[in-house]
């Protein structure tokens, strides 16, 4: 059974996606199991992580949207004090090379600036599960449902 930890390599600096945060806090039923070993290995120190405060800011809406402050307040927490896990801030630096990659890839903003903010932290893959990320060519992208599919078979992809 493959695990996203091994993948990536011991000591590893895993960049990980927003969505990787989501379904692991809402505790997605196709990807529970693999979230759970990763997370883990992450506040062990098996790997070290680092995402973008754009993460954060995608994390904040929908709790917000739905009313719900405090699920908002504990996603919020859960990123900001996380073992192991940098929180990178957007700069002047970050926001040139996110638009030059969204002009060049044609992807998302939050996207380019996840994918910028990986590479100017030295990330040595990015954790994710747009399949389309896959093109980027600086940096290898693991995607989080071909783990699952190593585990039981294939995992619906929403």
């Amino acid at each position: 059974m493959a695990r996203i930890a091994d993948s990536a390599g011991r000591g590893s600096l895993v960049a990980i996606d927003t969505v990787a945060f989501i379904y692991h806090l809402e505790l997605d039923p196709h990807r529970t199991t693999v979230f759970g070993e990763f997370f883990t290995d992450l506040e062990q120190g098996y790997v070290r992580g680092v995402t973008s405060v754009v993460a954060l800011l995608e994390m904040l809406v929908l709790p917000l949207q739905l009313g719900q402050p405090t699920v908002a307040q504990d996603y919020q927490d859960f990123l900001v004090s996380y073992p192991n896990l940098a929180l990178q801030r957007v700069t002047v630096e970050i926001a040139r090379a996110a638009a030059e990659i969204r002009a060049r890839y044609n992807v998302a903003l939050a996207d380019s600036m996840l994918l910028v903010t990986a590479m100017e932290s030295g990330a040595d893959c990015f954790l994710s599960n747009d399949r389309r990320l896959s093109r980027f060519p600086s940096l290898p992208v693991l995607i989080v449902d071909d783990f699952i599919d190593s585990q039981n078979g294939p995992a619906a992809n929403p």
